[in-house]
């Protein structure tokens, strides 16, 4: 599972990079999704973001989104590539804890 961690921190174009990479990789991987993994308070943050989260019609996205730091250890034990932003320090910290997978920092 290709996942993509993302914090309500990051602009727009910082998440747009975050997904397109992970598209990339997935199509690479000929995987059929990417999981996004959405850190927020509120689902209304989420759809903010629905045209990045649509634009690719040939993979598939399977969103999460999470309140809790312990859902997201159990979700990312899963992953089988993780990317984050470089610019969300307290994220980054958090799932090198959580994870013993290479985490790819964009």
């Amino acid at each position: 599972m290709i996942c993509t961690i993302i914090s309500e921190s990051l602009n727009e174009n910082e998440i747009l990079q975050l997904v397109d990479r992970s598209v990339l990789e997935a199509r690479i991987n000929k995987e059929q999704y990417i999981s996004i993994i959405f850190i927020t308070n509120s689902i209304r943050n989420v759809f903010r973001y629905r045209d990045i989260f649509t634009k690719y019609i040939d993979i598939g996205i399977r969103l999460y989104t999470i309140k809790e730091l312990i859902e997201l250890k159990e979700i990312v034990q899963k992953c089988k590539y993780i990317f984050i932003s470089s610019n969300d320090k307290y994220l980054n910290s958090i799932v090198n804890e959580y994870s013993d997978k290479k985490i790819n920092v964009i």
